[in-house]
């Protein structure tokens, strides 16, 4: 369920021009391990910007607004440009299966916009 901080969020996101989006839905978590360690966060010292870019993902799936598909093309895209060569495929299986797991978990808006984002990974991976 949404909260009215995620409402204005969303709304701010979806209307502007995207500046500082981005950076506002990547401070967001979704959720502390019983370690205390977000489970996005385990794989953050190998790769940054992977972590930045699934927590901007499953915010956006959570609000599931179409309009923010141009966001979440832009965070695979960022994360794509400042991965390294080698790194990049298996980077973009991690992200696209971190999606088909919080696709697998919604219904409705959420599933569609989750599916969406799965269809653009895969036409990115299929590009190198």
């Amino acid at each position: 369920m949404l909260g009215d901080r995620d409402r204005r969020v969303a709304r701010r996101t979806a209307g502007g021009d995207g500046h500082g989006a981005l950076a506002a839905l990547a401070g967001w978590r979704s959720g502390i391990s019983a370690g205390g360690v977000a489970p996005i966060e385990a794989h953050i010292h190998a790769m940054p910007h992977l972590d930045t870019c699934l927590a901007i993902l499953r915010r956006l799936i959570a609000i599931g607004d179409m309009n923010s598909v141009p966001l979440a093309e832009r965070a695979v895209n960022e994360y794509w440009d400042v991965t390294p060569t080698k790194a990049r495929k298996s980077g973009l299986r991690l992200i696209q299966q971190d999606v088909l797991d919080q696709r697998n978990a919604v219904l409705g808006s959420q599933r569609n916009f989750a599916d969406t984002v799965n269809a653009y990974i895969e036409k990115k991976k299929e590009e190198e």
